[in-house]
């Protein structure tokens, strides 16, 4: 379930507000569009996993039975539910100076909602699981399902039409084909920085494309495609400090490397997210010397399925700048 129709199923808050701030939230952070919720009570929540055996598969002879019978272990994911929000206030001495505070209030929250969308796709890729964070998908993505690219101190990506860049290029190419044969079923989506897209579409036009995707609440969206895959840039962090996908990550000697995610969402299945009520946009009215406004919502990842992320690491982009 996208995280609009809870926002349409519930009461909770000023729905139109909530509507004001859903469709600014999805236009400028397309990511949270892909995210896949399922609905939950309490403080924190269990999901059985995927229970598929490895090695399955045998053979017998007659009055004979299986060699190796697999046992059907059950393991469960679990997590707490964080609540995520912010206030935005406006003194109520503006409206005694003749301000039109109504139009203010609806003007600011729109603004806010595409750098809370920075916040909270920072907090999917990179929240911690610790101290309130929910767990990104950076943590959640087991050791097994990340690969290095060029070896263990990351490989670089060349532009150019010389043999050592072709070459470059088409490891490059492989190793993405290759992590998006790995996800069950096939990736989503596949989460790069802009360079990584710039760099991409410089040598592989020819497996990319452009669509414009109209999202729950209307609006559209420019996207390209690999391999009629989604690409998704999740763009800076909310303080626009740095990206949300760095360039300036370790591996082995080279610290000037990026990661590309390849992910597969399902509700209650694979990369899969909780939430009680989804976005809650309430009027406090005036509180103490300000017009009040809150923005909140509680939620968590859990992964249920290994094979429904894989993580490219180690690539090292060419320096456009």
């Amino acid at each position: 379930m996208k995280l609009s129709q809870f926002t349409k199923a519930k009461t909770q808050g000023d729905a139109a507000l909530k509507a004001l701030f859903l469709a600014a939230l999805f236009a400028n952070t397309p990511l949270i569009n892909y995210l896949n919720f399922y609905s939950m009570t309490g403080n924190a929540d269990t999901q059985r996993k995927n229970s598929g055996k490895v090695g399955t598969g045998s053979k017998r002879t007659l009055n004979h039975d299986y060699a190796d019978p697999k046992v059907g272990d059950i393991t469960y994911g679990s997590s707490n539910i964080e609540i995520h929000g912010d206030k935005l206030l406006l003194d109520y001495a503006y409206e005694d100076r003749g301000s039109d505070v109504a139009s203010e209030r609806l003007r600011q929250l729109e603004a806010f909602a595409p750098n809370f969308g920075q916040y909270l796709a920072n907090q999917v890729f990179n929240g911690t699981g610790a101290d309130g964070d929910i767990y990104g998908i950076k943590a959640l993505v087991p050791a097994g399902r990340r690969v290095k690219f060029g070896g263990d101190n990351g490989g670089e990506v060349l532009v150019g039409k010389s043999d050592t860049a072709i070459e470059s290029q088409d490891m490059f190419l492989s190793a993405i084909t290759g992590r998006m044969e790995s996800v069950i079923g096939g990736p989503d989506i596949i989460c790069m920085n802009g360079t990584g897209l710039s760099t991409l579409w410089s040598i592989a036009k020819h497996r990319m494309s452009i669509a414009n995707i109209v999202d729950a609440v209307g609006n559209t969206h420019s996207i390209k495609f690999f391999d009629n895959v989604p690409i998704i840039n999740p763009g800076y962090t909310n303080d626009n400090s740095g990206l949300i996908l760095p360039n300036t990550e370790t591996c082995g000697t080279s610290t000037d490397c990026s990661s590309i995610y390849f992910l597969k969402f399902g509700e209650k299945e694979n990369l899969t997210a909780m939430t009680n009520v989804g976005v809650k946009v309430h009027d406090m009215g005036i509180v103490g010397v300000h017009y009040t406004t809150q923005v909140e919502i509680e939620m968590n990842q859990m992964l249920l399925d290994e094979r429904a992320v894989a993580r490219l690491e180690g690539v090292r982009f060419p320096n456009f700048s």
